[in-house]
């Protein structure tokens, strides 16, 4: 599945942000990121559910876990703090953006997984949520 259609809906639902991007993007803007806040949409994990079905014909449900990369900054203080307090409402768009919501590919909606600090530094919160939807693959004999 392309995590292409993540990135459109959240450039079409979070207009907050400056900057959207997947894996290829997020290498160039991590070493001078100048657009914030920014967004990044990146492969976690699948997992694939046991084939049900014997002999030639394979079905498979995959649950994708993915992660969007969020890079917020507010230099009104040192410690971080007005950094976090940027960082909330980009997370609840985020949400409202993704929860339920179906990308290209998928059989489900989209569902909160769990979110992580990644790093603070040089005035710069990296924070990562993670979502995970699913799909179906098959073989064709």
């Amino acid at each position: 599945m392309k995590l292409n259609s993540i990135m459109a809906r959240l450039v079409d639902e979070v207009p907050s942000f400056r900057l959207v991007g997947g894996a290829a993007e997020f290498e160039r803007a991590a070493n001078a990121l100048a657009a914030l806040p920014a967004a990044f949409v990146l492969p976690a994990t699948d997992t694939a559910e046991e084939n049900n079905f014997m002999g030639q014909l394979v079905q498979q449900k995959v649950t994708l876990r993915f992660a969007v990369l969020i890079a917020a900054r507010n230099l009104a203080d040192d410690e971080g703090a007005a950094a976090v307090e940027s960082l909330e409402p980009l997370r609840a768009a985020v949400r409202d953006a993704l929860l339920n919501w179906r990308p290209d590919g998928a059989d489900d909606g989209c569902e909160y997984a769990n979110g992580s600090l990644v790093a603070f530094t040089n005035g710069t919160l990296w924070w990562q949520d993670f979502f995970t939807t699913t799909y179906i693959i098959r073989s064709a004999t």
